[in-house]
């Protein structure tokens, strides 16, 4: 058995960071609410979900992932997910890859150097203005 699952905070100029480790089923599912909730509610522009460190994620975890990234885009912000690649091996099975914004490496270095960016933090293009 794994880790039990963990979530930190560690927010950063210019977004609101979640770095989730361990299980993520279940039985955990009330904490990841609370911890996504906080989150969300908590951000200006970015939400940022730091998966590298999920080792299993089922549908409870998925479903409050989507959940929570209704909610940011209602109140007008971005739900950036770093996932695993046993989280992103779930949302590419799923077909739920595409509802996602994922960070890249180099721009969360950036961003976790303090530095401001000066572009999107994903790997999908900007919309045109």
């Amino acid at each position: 058995m794994d880790a039990p699952a963990r979530f930190t905070r560690d927010d950063q100029p210019g977004a609101r960071w979640l770095i989730v480790s361990g299980e993520i089923d279940l039985g955990v599912a009330d904490a990841l609410i609370d911890a996504m909730t906080h989150l969300v509610r908590d951000a200006d522009g970015h939400a940022v979900v730091d998966l590298r460190r999920v080792t299993f994620l089922n549908s409870t975890g998925v479903n409050v992932l989507a959940a929570a990234s209704t909610d940011a885009a209602a109140r007008g912000l971005r739900l950036l997910l770093w996932p695993s690649p046993q989280v992103r091996n779930v949302l590419e099975l799923t077909d739920l890859d595409e509802h996602f914004e994922f960070v890249t490496p180099r721009r969360a270095r950036r961003h976790l150097d303090h530095r401001p960016a000066q572009e999107a933090m994903t790997s999908r293009p900007a919309p045109p203005r």
